[in-house]
């Protein structure tokens, strides 16, 4: 540690210029010290106030030992910051006793966002503030390489307890097949995501995406969308990362060609067959139905169902998808139309229960080509 400057102690306070100062990496210059009650009953208060830089990494250690509380933060680059620092001298201090706020510029800032596991590098200065209360970021950059505006709330009164994030910008939509099998996605979309953590496991979250260029197929319907046709996904609902859960509370997909699929869905990954899906419109194309899945039940009912797409799998591939499109229950269908991949059956009623993986009974009533009937 290198100091250089004067100070001046007037009775029960002292003051000390410090033109510039070293402590590692970090570089202070123009600092003022101020120290104050001296000699009175009560603790000594000092102050700190003046400019820094240096490696960002080395200065988020100082000030989480100064604050005794860790920051939520990965980062490297470089920071130019201006801070006020005070607190009472005493044992025992704690992040309630102090006063504190840095202000700074972030030069060739990279780090990776907890809340996608992507990583951010910035293009312009990034903004970054800090309080004894709360953590603030503001900055435009490359999100897992594409150009996006990022904007991140932290409590420090509660730490990884309750956050704030959101960005705008453009992604690679294959980022959303991890969440999703029911669709394919590649290329571009843009997207408004806002983020808000309720509980140390529980974020609420709504997302806007225009999908109009990115490539959308759906593996089991007889429908995909090409780049270049619009796409439109509105979505608010909740992620719970430990116990792998996703649900969406509200999810409306609007498109071109009378595109439209509305409803809710709660997906734990770890245990699928336990997943509830309600989907009162589902239009694709010329298919139109409705869809409500539960760990006891599936209903289809509707229009026209086509899934003539549908190859065949290997057997383990096949066993897997039952579990986890039959479990053990009952299923309802009643269709107008339900293409398959030999022939169209019309007028589909089905009433089928299965148990411990087998189907025990069931009817099934339906329209075969030529006039026939199934029975």
């Amino acid at each position: 540690t290198q100091v250089v400057g004067r100070y001046e102690w007037l009775k029960n306070t002292m003051q000390a210029t410090i033109a510039s100062a070293q402590v590692g990496g970090q570089k202070a210059e123009d600092l003022g010290v101020n120290i104050t009650k001296i000699f009175d009953p009560t603790p000594t208060e000092i102050e700190f106030i003046g400019t820094a830089s240096g490696p960002i990494p080395e200065a988020l250690g100082i000030v989480s030992k100064v604050l005794a509380e860790p920051i939520p933060l990965t980062v490297q680059g470089e920071h130019i910051t201006a801070l006020r620092l005070s607190f009472p001298l005493k044992a025992g201090l704690s992040l309630q006793d102090t006063r504190f706020k840095s202000s700074t510029d972030l030069v060739n800032l990279r780090l990776r966002v907890p809340q996608l596991n992507v990583p951010f590098e910035s293009t312009t200065n990034s903004y970054f503030e800090i309080t004894e209360n709360s953590l603030e970021f503001n900055g435009t950059g490359l999100l897992d390489e594409q150009p996006v505006a990022i904007s991140w709330l932290e409590d420090l009164q509660r730490p990884l307890e309750k956050s704030q994030f959101q960005f705008a910008g453009q992604l690679d939509a294959s980022l959303l097949n991890r969440y999703t099998a029911a669709a394919t996605l590649n290329g571009l979309l843009a997207a408004e995501l806002k983020v808000k953590q309720r509980e140390r496991d529980h974020y609420d979250y709504a997302l806007n995406a225009d999908l109009t260029e990115a490539r959308v197929e759906t593996p089991g319907l007889a429908w995909q969308k090409p780049a270049g046709r619009s796409l439109q996904l509105a979505m608010t609902g909740f992620y719970q990362p430990q116990r792998r859960q996703l649900a969406a509370q509200q999810f409306d997909l609007t498109g071109a060609d009378n595109v439209r699929v509305t409803g809710q869905w709660r997906v734990p990954w770890q245990q699928l067959a336990q997943a509830e899906i309600q989907l009162p419109q589902v239009r694709l194309g010329r298919q139109n139905f409705s869809l409500q899945y539960g760990p006891k039940a599936l209903r289809l009912h509707g229009q026209r169902l086509e899934i003539a797409t549908l190859k065949p799998q290997p057997a383990e591939a096949t066993q897997a998808q039952n579990q986890l499109l039959f479990a053990d229950g009952a299923v309802e269908v009643k269709l107008q139309e339900l293409v398959l991949r030999q022939a169209t059956l019309t007028q589909v009623q089905a009433q089928l229960e299965r148990r411990r993986g087998w189907w025990w009974q069931g009817q099934l009533k339906a329209g075969l080509p030529e006039g026939k009937q199934l029975s």
